[in-house]
């Protein structure tokens, strides 16, 4: 791993026999993570424009050469998308979180998804664990949220910016500053609800770091919030908050919690029901807020 944060996008080492540079841009949403920059960068094999979306005060932000920056306020991550959007040169994005690394070839693909005229292109997250058998439970947790049906989540969404901006932008924006956590599912709700189709991309595989429990219960917490925060901008999504409210007993949910069962186990379910308690207790905390 590069130890220097001034590394150069010209100097990495590009595979596929790739020589000119693409007009695609990848957003790395990197906060205060200088290592989950760096490494996130050695990753990408293809020659595209790299702008690192990092919080105004890292102690790295003054470091960065040769790539984009676009500084934002720590603690909003649709802001940090945003910000990393609007510095970007091309129509075609990725957006990439720096807990994660590209598979070999994973850029190359979506860039293709994307050219093929596809607006949203999900790519294949392999959520990985530390051997515990908590970090399992995370890990098999997440993956069935991911897989269940198509998502617009990052980390390594493919995006065409101008087309979605058409079709359910707000002032420009494609994320919601208002919408401080969940950005994903939010941005979901909205590409689901204009009838946008999510092009899923078995191909193109991103590895997600192993998840520690407290961090995912925080998680589940913040989206949660998110939720409240959906409801006030607007945008509430009924089918969601009723699954939640009714204690996950609606057809829609049980078919869910079977279905991680028969997958996962029932520990997955179990603990799945578990996060979501976290995640109603975000809710209820986000609506009383003042």
């Amino acid at each position: 791993m590069p130890t220097n944060i001034g590394l150069k996008v010209s100097n990495m080492k590009f595979e596929n026999g790739l020589n000119q540079k693409t007009d695609l841009s990848v957003v790395i949403r990197c906060g205060r993570s200088r290592e989950g920059l760096l490494r996130c960068m050695d990753s990408i094999d293809v020659p595209v424009e790299v702008v690192a979306s990092v919080a105004d005060d890292a102690d790295f932000i003054d470091e960065i050469r040769g790539i984009k920056v676009a500084p934002h306020r720590y603690g909003n991550w649709s802001i940090a998308a945003e910000a990393g959007i609007k510095e970007s040169t091309h129509n075609d994005i990725i957006v990439m979180d720096s807990d994660s690394v590209f598979a070999p070839g994973a850029i190359a693909i979506i860039n293709q998804s994307l050219k093929m005229g596809n607006l949203v292109v999900q790519p294949t997250v392999i959520f990985l664990n530390d051997g515990s058998r908590v970090s399992k439970l995370i890990s098999n947790s997440r993956t069935h949220e991911n897989r269940y049906e198509p998502k617009s989540y990052s980390p390594g969404l493919g995006l065409k910016r101008r087309e979605l901006i058409d079709v359910i932008g707000e002032e420009g924006n494609i994320y919601h500053p208002e919408v401080r956590f969940g950005d994903d599912g939010y941005l979901d709700q909205k590409i689901k609800a204009a009838g946008v189709p999510i092009f899923v991309s078995q191909e193109a595989v991103i590895y997600h770091d192993p998840i520690d429990l407290k961090h995912e219960l925080r998680t589940a917490f913040q989206f949660g919030r998110s939720e409240a925060q959906i409801e006030r901008v607007g945008n509430k999504c009924p089918d969601l908050w009723n699954q939640i409210q009714t204690g996950y007993f609606t057809e829609g949910a049980k078919e869910y919690y079977q279905t991680a069962m028969e997958k996962y186990g029932w520990d997955t379910a179990l603990f799945i029901a578990f996060w979501r308690m976290f995640y109603l207790s975000g809710y209820e905390y986000e609506k009383s807020a003042k």
